[in-house]
């Protein structure tokens, strides 16, 4: 039981850490003139295609129309 909680904990710390060095992108590197924040999104196709992710940017588009 003590082995379960050990490899647990350490892998709660290994994903909070790849999340804080992954998630850290800073600054906005697009060279926006316009008064826009420029979201990048990463993505991999893997059979579901891009029509999903178009209908998803197009939405989130339209409803903050203050990100690229």
């Amino acid at each position: 039981m003590k082995k379960t909680k050990w490899l647990s904990l350490i892998l709660a710390g290994v994903m909070a850490l790849s999340c804080v060095t992954g998630c850290s992108g800073g600054g906005n590197s697009g060279g926006n003139t316009n008064g826009q924040t420029t979201i990048q999104v990463k993505y991999w196709v893997s059979g579901l295609g891009m029509e999903w992710l178009n209908k998803v940017i197009e939405g989130f588009e339209k409803k903050h129309p203050e990100y690229k």
